[in-house]
């Protein structure tokens, strides 16, 4: 249960960062035009 649960912890912040990274891109895209 334990292994699961840290699992589950990993994936909850990892899989927000990529989707900061692709706003804050699309932020600056927006920005520059």
């Amino acid at each position: 249960m334990e292994h699961s649960l840290t699992t589950a912890t990993w994936i909850l912040l990892f899989v927000p960062m990529p989707l900061l990274i692709l706003l804050s891109i699309l932020t600056l895209k927006r920005k520059e035009e």
